[in-house]
């Protein structure tokens, strides 16, 4: 029989051990009535090395533009003269700011995660543990823009040809590649009764990218409930679920967004119909307005994942007393699959 069942044992937070001095500390606290008790408690520290490779939905909160320039060259690849490129570059963030309406669209999220955790159960029903490591991912999603309708009084010549008119268009490959590192640390609770065991698991981990500027911060809870065969047969296995609660804000340059090199919005007139009837140089062909993507700019995104929570399925194999396998897959709308390696001393 055993108190608790260590499930999930890659986490926790490493008590080193002074050797060679009168000082001795035999972790964990509390250890001796346990197992007068008759618990079997497991070794007490431990180092594991993790790979979890994730899918899951987001949510675009707001994406947001500073500094929006054009090159003289992409002003003369849209036919504007010289004498106006000036003026419409001061304006352009004006323009972008007053005029451009953004509609961000749930997109995904895949990431890989590499993690090395040290624990240490310091009572015999709570383990404590730091981490670190790295992570690699790409979050994709779909924005429709829309411009503000020309005012139908104002410069008679433009509100009388084209009051009323707007523009609309829509990016389908909006990426956002994610690569950093991550550190932070949690705690397990954990209990059990003959072969039923249960273990809840806290961590909050932060991520600081390098390929874009920003942070990824997470909290996360995961109960899970199992069987353990014990001496038949030196396996765990377990249902539970994740709860995630992630924050992301990123931001960096726009020349990292991977735009296209030209961007296409249909014109409507303000019957809301197209506007095929329309052709001005090189801007506007058939009601199709293309320009060229800005690269000279910032953008600040941000998002949240759809949904927090997602059912676990897994189990742990004892190799031997100090080397244990967990596999761990998630399910729902959010999908994992994890792979742990654990030693224990």
């Amino acid at each position: 029989m055993s108190f608790y069942k260590l499930l999930f044992v890659s986490a926790g937070l490493l008590c080193v051990i002074p050797t060679g001095s009168a000082f001795t500390l035999s972790l964990p606290f509390l250890k001796k009535e346990a197992q007068d008790l008759g618990y079997t408690l497991p070794k007490p520290y431990g180092f594991n090395f993790s790979y979890m490779h994730m899918q899951q939905g987001i949510a675009i909160d707001s994406i947001g533009f500073q500094g929006i320039q054009l090159t003289k060259q992409q002003f003369t690849q849209m036919g504007i003269p010289a004498i106006f490129q000036k003026p419409l570059q001061s304006n352009l963030q004006k323009i972008i700011d007053s005029q451009l309406n953004l509609f961000p669209e749930n997109g995904k999220q895949k990431s890989n995660v590499f993690v090395f955790r040290a624990d240490a159960w310091v009572l015999p029903f709570l383990n404590l543990y730091v981490m670190g490591g790295k992570m690699t991912g790409m979050s994709s999603s779909s924005v429709t823009f829309q411009s503000a309708p020309i005012p139908l009084k104002g410069i008679p010549i433009l509100s009388q040809k084209f009051g009323g008119y707007y523009a609309k268009g829509r990016l389908d490959n909006f990426k956002l590649n994610l690569k950093g590192n991550l550190y932070g640390g949690g705690a397990i609770i954990a209990g059990g009764y003959k072969h039923i065991f249960s273990v809840i698991d806290f961590n909050y981990t932060k991520s600081k990218l390098s390929i874009i500027d920003g942070t990824i911060k997470t909290f996360v809870m995961s109960p899970r409930i199992g069987y353990d065969f014990q001496q038949a047969l030196p396996l765990r296995v377990w249902i539970g679920g994740m709860y995630q609660d992630v924050e992301e804000n990123l931001s960096g340059d726009l020349a990292k967004l991977g735009l296209p090199n030209t961007m296409s919005m249909t014109l409507y007139d303000k019957n809301n119909q197209v506007a095929k009837h329309l052709n001005i140089g090189k801007l506007v062909k058939n009601g199709q307005l293309t320009i060229p993507a800005p690269t000279i700019g910032k953008f600040h995104v941000k998002q949240h994942l759809i949904a927090k929570w997602n059912t676990l399925l897994g189990f742990q194999y004892q190799i031997n007393p100090n080397l244990g396998l967990i596999v761990e897959g998630g399910f729902g709308r959010r999908k994992s699959i994890l792979a742990n390696l654990d030693i224990r001393f």
